[in-house]
């Protein structure tokens, strides 16, 4: 909760593009190191975990819409980011899921934890500063 009441704060004075791509940086990151982590110490398992939370809310809060659309497609644009994050998931669950889920859990990670990476970086490069007045 912290992260979200901070992200306001976070994006003015580090910028759009350096605050989400932290981010995405630290939640894959956190999501990476679960599964080699020993599951009877709760604090390793925890760690990441809170990690991979706080970044997930700094990323859910940018003011992109605000900073982009007018004011009077504000709507539009919050449903098209419904549909994106709605075909994201079938993407991760059908082709990412699909394609690992023989896998052991740590193998599955060496291969999605990239391919995240990947994607977080080209969807970053896409995103306009926009000076605070």
């Amino acid at each position: 909760m912290l992260i979200s009441i901070l992200s306001g704060y976070l994006f003015v004075k580090f910028g759009r593009k350096k605050a989400i791509l932290t981010g995405f940086i630290v939640g894959i990151t956190g999501a990476f190191v679960v599964p080699f982590m020993k599951a009877q110490i709760y604090p390793n398992i925890f760690i990441p975990i809170i990690c991979v939370m706080m970044a997930t809310a700094l990323t859910q809060n940018p003011p992109l819409i605000a900073d982009y659309v007018k004011p009077g497609s504000i709507g539009k644009a919050y449903a098209i980011q419904g549909l994106m994050t709605f075909t994201a998931t079938i993407f991760a669950v059908a082709v990412l899921f699909g394609t690992t889920k023989d896998m052991p859990f740590e193998q599955a990670a060496l291969i999605v934890c990239p391919i995240l990476y990947l994607m977080s970086f080209i969807s970053v490069c896409g995103i306009k500063e926009v000076k605070s007045a």
